[in-house]
């Protein structure tokens, strides 16, 4: 969990949000779910600047979260550290094949 978003936000002063996605994911695990979410991306919520919701709860905005999406910080996202930045992202490979499959299939 290195460079995991869970463990970047213990990191930087949002014990707070993790405990959210900690109580979401239990819920998952509660209904059976297998469920993957890529936290970052609900963190950054829309790219229109609203939050995002897993589970009918709703995610503060994280400006770090949105940058690392290529996207610009809003005024409602929050920022507890100056100068503080999401990990790059890091290409999956599970994710490579399947984009590839798209690729191909919409020629």
């Amino acid at each position: 969990m290195s460079d995991s978003a869970r463990q970047w936000l213990k990191t930087n002063k949002y014990a707070d949000v993790d405990s959210t996605l900690e109580r979401i994911e239990k819920l998952f695990e509660k209904r059976g779910k297998g469920t993957r979410r890529s936290w970052w991306k609900a963190l950054a919520g829309t790219h229109a600047g609203k939050r995002s919701k897993v589970e009918g709860i709703s995610l503060p905005i994280i400006n770090a979260a949105r940058i690392r999406m290529g996207w610009e910080p809003v005024p409602s996202g929050l920022c507890r550290t100056p100068g503080e930045a999401a990990p790059p992202k890091v290409p999956q490979a599970r994710w490579t094949k399947a984009v590839a499959g798209r690729e191909k299939a919409s020629r």
